[in-house]
């Protein structure tokens, strides 16, 4: 086996090795690491106070405000 390949079995099983790969976890790593795409995450996505839901989340979410809100997604060239 190739220990540059990673096989995921299904679900429980990443958990239960103890890899944090909740969304949680992805929350806590993403304030830390990007917190301004995190805010981001946070204003356009209703997604629950731990993300748990975050995929079926984002099928609710509200493209007519992120259209009108697409300034804080580009940026401006010289």
């Amino acid at each position: 086996m190739s220990l540059d390949s990673l096989y995921i079995i299904g679900n429980g099983f990443d958990i239960y090795h103890g890899i944090s790969s909740r969304y949680s976890n992805f929350k806590e790593y993403l304030s830390d690491s990007d917190s301004a795409l995190h805010d981001l995450v946070e204003k356009f996505i209703p997604a629950q106070e731990d993300w748990s839901a975050l995929e079926t989340d984002l099928a609710r979410i509200d493209v007519d405000y992120v259209v009108e809100n697409a300034s804080a997604f580009v940026t401006t060239h010289p």
